[in-house]
């Protein structure tokens, strides 16, 4: 995160923002899962900010391996600001998608899982929050097993699944997940890091 070098009046309409603003609905379907799309979340964070000074833009670029970055600018009429990301993702190489369309739907994703990430919003369900209560309920009654504990998918991971679920691949992937014996988000969510990191690569294999 990175800020302008006075912040008082910036944080303080940030404040009244975060004690306004409501997550977005969460209407459509994911891979047993449901989310809000971008401009759901645009607009509660547009309505929330009208009144206090505040505004946002997003900023879009690529790094050396041709990810998409996304960071998020929230700005003050004061002239402060505060400066949340990147967020990175790999672009999405699905057969039936040109380049720009690949780009295009990644950087959607990206904006909306920055934007959330930024102002506080959860604009997906907590796939993985039940298998996370879990591992801390389990390290706090046994710490001698927890630094022994197989660690499940990463937020990264979890996020470039969703991703291709919301392409247009979403069918092949789905078919795909059935295949592995995936039973929906929650799932791959407690799997171990490894055993996701191979299905990504099963998956881009496929889509790519």
């Amino acid at each position: 995160m990175k800020m302008s070098n006075e912040v008082n009046e910036v944080m303080k309409a940030f404040m009244e923002f975060q004690q306004e603003v409501v997550n977005p609905v969460k209407d459509t379907k994911g891979y047993g899962y449901k989310y809000a799309k971008l401009d759901s979340v645009v607009d509660v964070v547009k309505e929330a900010m009208s009144g206090k000074g505040l505004s946002f833009n997003q900023e879009v670029g690529y790094d050396e391996k041709g990810n998409i970055l996304v960071t998020t600018n929230i700005f003050h009429e004061s002239g402060q600001w505060l400066s949340f990301g990147p967020v990175g993702l790999p672009k999405d190489t699905g057969k039936s998608m040109s380049d720009v369309q690949g780009a295009g739907s990644s950087i959607t994703y990206a904006r909306r899982y920055s934007l959330a990430a930024a102002t506080g919003l959860a604009s997906e369900e907590d796939v993985d929050g039940s298998n996370s209560r879990g591992s801390r309920k389990s390290a706090n009654n046994n710490s001698s097993r927890s630094s022994k504990k197989t660690e499940t998918a990463t937020q990264k991971q979890i996020a470039t699944i969703n991703e291709w679920l919301e392409s247009d691949n979403a069918d092949k992937v789905k078919k795909m997940l059935k295949q592995e014996g995936y039973r929906g988000m929650k799932h791959i969510a407690s799997t171990s890091e490894s055993k996701v990191e191979e299905l990504i690569k099963k998956i881009d294999k496929e889509v790519s």
